[in-house]
């Protein structure tokens, strides 16, 4: 089960990082929590670097008028530079941009954010453009971007991104799920079949997948799982 956790955690490091592929594989020899512990690390540090830079760009951002910012964001700063814009403005303003901009590109620049920077952002986007968006992440297969994402909105909105969503694809936002209690709640709304459509997908996907599904929920959850499916 450790060997699978520490999997999970390497793609979300890869993920804070921009790169692709298995080139940090060789960190699974490391526990879970060391590997967390690095991403956090590695996320606060491309959070600071040349912050002074960003901080002039984001002012610029707000001496034109929105319809070109938002023509800005995509045509010039791109997803990863317009992620850490979105930090550093206010959240008002950077939610009146995310208005002016399109769902895939927004799931472009969410998958580059760090949620737990921008929580008061995300807490002030209507929840249709944020089911929208976490719909468009979960189709792009970003999931450990989804998981960080899930962690700060409502269970409502957390729950109608993944109603239509794949039992594989349950499974995958439940083992990328940043907060516990939060995933807790979504498997709370979920009908018996749903889950026993994911438990099916764990045994497909890994010998270790359904025991580090189980290790991340409640006791009551944990007989939900074990006992009536």
């Amino acid at each position: 089960m450790a060997d699978l956790a520490a999997r999970i955690e390497v793609e979300k490091l890869t993920a804070a990082l921009g790169v692709t592929g298995d080139e940090l594989m060789f960190l699974t020899a490391s526990s879970p929590d060391e590997i967390r512990s690095l991403t956090g690390a590695v996320r606060t540090a491309i959070a600071e670097r040349n912050a002074g830079r960003v901080q002039r760009v984001a002012g610029l951002t707000g001496m034109v008028p929105t319809s070109i910012a938002s023509k800005v964001a995509q045509h010039a700063f791109g997803p990863r530079l317009s992620a850490r814009v979105a930090a550093v403005i206010e959240p008002a303003d950077a939610a009146k941009l995310a208005g002016h901009l399109p769902a895939p590109f927004l799931a472009q620049v969410a998958a580059r954010l760090d949620p737990e920077r921008v929580e008061g952002l995300i807490r002030g986007l209507p929840d249709q453009l944020l089911v929208d968006v976490g719909r468009q992440i979960l189709a792009d297969g970003e999931h450990a971007a989804l998981g960080r994402l899930v962690a700060v909105v409502s269970t409502e909105v957390a729950t109608r991104v993944v109603e239509n969503a794949t039992a594989d694809e349950l499974l995958r936002v439940a083992l990328y799920a940043d907060d516990p209690a939060q995933l807790e709640a979504v498997i709370d709304e979920l009908s018996d079949e749903r889950l026993q459509g994911v438990l099916t997908a764990a045994e497909q996907l890994d010998p270790d997948a359904r025991g580090l599904l189980e290790s991340r929920v409640s006791p009551a959850t944990r007989d939900r799982l074990t006992e009536r499916l």
